[in-house]
């Protein structure tokens, strides 16, 4: 998600909160948005249903302590190839 939408107004997405979505059962697949620069602490602490993680930036954004702690054991993550 490169932008979100909140009153009729379009915001670009540049960070990830802490804990944001610690614990959630449902999540698969995560596209992280090339303007994130920072992803932080357990943003995806605990979702063992999470097995793919994509980066679209550029480069790697800065991760915080345990943001991607207890995912799935087999999760593949994409990540950027350098220019």
């Amino acid at each position: 998600m490169a932008t979100v939408q909140i009153d009729g107004k379009t915001y670009n997405v540049t960070k990830i909160a802490a804990n944001v979505f610690k614990g959630c059962k449902k999540l698969k697949a995560v596209t992280i948005g090339k303007k994130v620069k920072v992803i932080k602490k357990n943003a995806f602490y605990g979702i063992k249903t999470l097995k793919k993680i994509t980066f679209k930036g550029k480069k790697v954004p800065k991760i915080g302590k345990n943001a991607f702690k207890g995912i799935a054991k087999n999760a593949k993550f994409k990540v950027p190839k350098k220019a």
